[in-house]
């Protein structure tokens, strides 16, 4: 596969805005955890060298994207490296804690608590 296509297929996962949303887009894709995709994203952090702030957040999705190969890159490997990185919150929250998020992350939803 040609550079030029890993790189647009990671950055279709690393310029998801949340790192739950980056987990879920690796956890179903599972195919760019491949050597070759490690060595275009070190292409980059070329790209990006003039974005030290952007450059760090690709080296914390890149040392995720080397856990989950490492634990052996299924989807379950996946899960284990975003906890091990960010917390066991990624991969979801309790039912109740995604309603809170919900109507917090939405300004129209209202609240049916104690009606």
């Amino acid at each position: 596969m040609p550079q030029t296509e890993q790189l647009q297929e990671l950055l279709a996962w690393l310029h998801l805005p949340t790192p739950r949303e980056r987990y879920y887009y690796l956890a179903k894709h599972l195919e760019l955890l491949t050597v070759e995709h490690n060595h275009a994203m070190d292409v980059l952090f070329g790209l990006f060298s003039d974005q030290p702030e952007e450059q760090k957040r690709l080296r914390i999705e890149q040392q995720v994207f080397c856990d989950a190969r490492a634990r052996g890159a299924t989807a379950e490997a996946v899960r284990h490296a975003y906890i091990n990185e960010y917390s066991g919150l990624v991969p979801g929250l309790p039912f109740c804690l995604e309603e809170v998020e919900y109507m917090l992350s939405t300004p129209s939803a209202s609240c049916s608590c104690g009606s």
